[in-house]
């Protein structure tokens, strides 16, 4: 008996031992219009193993880089689709620089704090006036998120804060939108959630037994 351990290591698992083998096959033809057929037929196969979706525009084309990966880019054809070389195959895309950017209060995000730097330009008017409800309400949305409890006058403060005091709001006085008429605010705060897991207790586990 021969284990697949006493055999040569597969290229690609996903597709098995038959359709390697197949690939074996057609390297070995001698006939390039021979090699080209068997090879239509090979993608036929592994398109029935496949796990894509069909109707993906470019299934057809994946095969066939499969098919050069399981001749080790070996196979000399006339295939619809350009093969891959080795170098192309192996190859690694540059690494992308991540965007760091400084936040003085996180939980108020990025966004928001553009949001709030074009804010501190604008000239008074409704766009102004508009733009500020908008930025105060999405601030309480986030303390939602974050704490318990929302407090309108740190709303307020952290505004004017970020904008050096060139918009300052009144809490007592600035009209809010609830927050229970937002649809994208969650129904609780995290430290809500936390708490309320904490407070779960664990239930213990009781066996019976019959002797």
């Amino acid at each position: 008996m021969q284990y697949n351990t006493q055999r040569p290591q597969l290229l690609m698992p996903e597709y098995g031992r038959g359709v390697q083998r197949m690939v074996e096959h057609c390297l070995a033809l001698a006939n390039r219009a021979e090699r080209t057929r068997c090879a239509h037929t090979i993608v036929d196969v592994m398109a029935n193993l496949s796990q894509g979706d069909p109707t993906q525009p470019d299934f057809r084309a994946k095969l066939w880089d499969h098919l050069a990966r399981l001749a080790d880019f070996r196979l000399d054809i006339d295939a619809p689709y350009p093969m891959p070389t080795r170098e192309q195959a192996t190859s690694k895309p540059e690494p992308m620089d991540y965007p760091m950017q400084r936040i003085r209060f996180r939980h108020y995000g990025h966004l928001l704090e553009q949001a709030i730097d074009r804010l501190a330009t604008m000239p008074a008017g409704v766009a102004r006036e508009g733009l500020t409800q908008q930025v105060a309400d999405q601030m309480r949305r986030c303390l939602a998120y974050r704490y318990d409890d929302v407090d309108d006058k740190r709303v307020a403060a952290d505004l004017a804060r970020y904008t050096d005091g060139a918009v300052r709001i009144d809490p007592a006085k600035f009209e809010f939108t609830p927050l229970s008429a937002v649809k994208t605010l969650p129904g609780e705060g995290v430290a809500a959630t936390a708490k309320k897991k904490k407070k779960k207790k664990k239930k213990k586990k009781t066996f019976a037994f019959d002797y």
